[in-house]
């Protein structure tokens, strides 16, 4: 064992993990002791939170309305629908409690989550237009069953998609357009039961294509024209061979979906998802430097077991899941971002708030401990 590590038990599911100098010297910066989980463990109590795509039908808390909602009807929380939440109605400074030092403070903050009103879906909502059945999303315009995502336009059923038009069933797209039935392409133009695409025009049942155009059933090709099954075609021998597949009908697209996907088979896989990388690793990852056991982050440096961070940038981060729009040192975190710095142990906080700790659905705040639904409050412990 280096002397500059150890070896710890998570007290959780009692498997052994490490802890190294850079790690030792990330809780020193930030005050906070080492972990006592795993990191397998601290993601799952990390997930736990989050709820992405199950919404009920609930009444909001404030205006008896129904609404749907990321907290069923029976969940002992206070829920108010997106207008109300947002509005000035309200103030979560109303339900605050003195600190009782015979008691666990963590119950304490537990307590005042289950009365002080949450987001029934989370979304900056003066930024949604016609997109009521979203979640965890901002500026979007016309859309619908879309989750984590922004920036987005006439798109229907998605996660993770960015800047993106005109799109269906889509997981992990960003700054495309006509593209449906695909995964993880980016910059793409009219993509059709695809994947692992960039910079592609008119691609149908491919995967892991740059630069190309006009490809069927092909994988592995770069700055290409007109291939079928990776084999090149003239342009009008691949427009009459496409209209033979005969892929308007169900049971041909079927049929050509499975031998396309034999196909692909067929060709070595690249050991991971991501570009414009400096040193590091896990997978989905591009533009970022010394990022160490991430996965679907972009423009992240300095962090580890960091997941699903959205645009970025995210610095100097360790333990964060979700949104991560120009964060800074935050630990244990989960939906934070927009200009957030110096977070710890919080959920859902935003609108440059700094100085976070144990603290739940907060904006522009700063120097809070323990508090929840606060906005734009200093210094609050229990609201």
């Amino acid at each position: 064992m280096n002397q500059n590590q150890e070896s710890r038990v998570c007290q959780h599911c009692k498997g052994a993990f490490i802890i190294n100098a850079q790690d030792f010297a990330f809780y020193e910066k930030i005050q906070v002791p080492p972990p006592t989980f795993c990191p397998e463990c601290r993601l799952i109590r990390r997930f736990a939170w989050r709820n992405e795509r199950s919404l009920h039908r609930r009444t909001c808390g404030l205006c008896k309305r129904n609404m749907l909602s990321v907290f069923s009807k029976n969940a002992c929380v206070n829920a108010y629908c997106p207008s109300c939440w947002w509005s000035d109605n309200w103030d979560a400074s109303d339900y605050a409690k003195e600190i009782d030092f015979s008691k666990p403070f963590l119950s304490q903050v537990r307590e005042l989550l289950q009365e002080v009103p949450l987001m029934g879906l989370f979304g900056f909502e003066s930024t949604l237009i016609n997109s009521p059945y979203c979640n965890m999303v901002d500026n979007l315009k016309n859309c619908y069953f879309l989750h984590y995502s922004n920036f987005d336009e006439d798109v229907y059923y998605g996660s993770g998609v960015f800047g993106t038009k005109d799109s269906c069933d889509i997981t992990m797209v960003r700054a495309s357009e006509l593209c449906y039935e695909s995964v993880n392409c980016v910059k793409c133009y009219q993509i059709l039961y695809s994947q692992d695409c960039e910079n592609s025009s008119d691609i149908y049942l491919s995967k892991n294509l740059r630069g190309c155009s006009n490809c069927f059933g092909c994988v592995n090709l770069q700055n290409k024209s007109y291939h079928i099954f990776n084999e090149p075609q003239t342009k009008e021998e691949y427009e009459r061979k496409v209209k033979e597949f005969k892929l308007s009908s169900f049971q041909k697209q079927k049929e050509i979906a499975e031998k396309a996907k034999e196909f692909w088979a067929c060709f070595p896989n690249k050991y991971a998802h991501g570009s414009h990388n400096i040193s590091v690793s896990g997978d989905y990852i591009m533009n970022s430097k010394n990022a160490t056991s991430c996965f679907n982050v972009i423009n992240a440096e300095d962090a580890k077991h960091c997941s699903y961070v959205a645009n970025g940038p995210l610095r100097d981060t360790y333990d964060f899941t979700h949104y991560g729009d120009n964060i800074e040192l935050v630990y244990e975190g989960l939906q934070i971002g927009d200009g957030v710095s110096e977070a710890k142990f919080s959920w859902c906080v935003f609108s440059n708030a700094k100085d976070i700790s144990y603290s739940i659905i907060i904006k522009g705040s700063s120097h809070l401990f323990g508090c929840v639904g606060l906005k734009k409050k200093q210094y609050c412990i229990l609201d």
